[in-house]
């Protein structure tokens, strides 16, 4: 039977299933983080800052279009700050000249930027 449900009842529901305290900003955090590492996954790393900026941006705006938010909102309170670094130094999985490779999951290269971050 159908019954109403308040902000706070789901937000309890997502504690109790995740075993810790979280939030739906947590949620829209992964999201977009995900959706930027998506994108840039998809991209050939630029050579030059300046189009590497220009790659970041488009991934954002892709994560901010999916979030129904501004970009600037979106890489300063959702993106993490460590999936952008991955990209600038290299050391996220990008698309490849001619690689038959396919690449790891979205999720797993995510789960593996924030832990390395986290470990420094």
């Amino acid at each position: 039977r159908p019954c109403p449900l308040r902000g706070w009842d789901f937000i309890a529901f997502l504690c109790v299933v995740a075993s810790c305290k979280v939030s739906l900003k947590d949620f829209s955090m992964l999201r977009a983080s995900l959706n930027v590492v998506e994108a840039l996954a998809r991209t050939k790393r630029g050579e030059s800052q300046a189009r590497r900026a220009r790659q970041v941006k488009k991934a954002i705006q892709f994560a901010a279009d999916d979030l129904a938010n501004t970009a600037t909102i979106c890489r300063k309170s959702y993106v993490h700050e460590a999936v952008i670094e991955a990209f600038e130094q290299g050391r996220l999985p990008g698309k490849a000249k001619s690689s038959n490779r396919r690449p790891p999951p979205a999720r797993q290269v995510l789960a593996d930027v924030i832990a390395a971050q986290e470990t420094r």
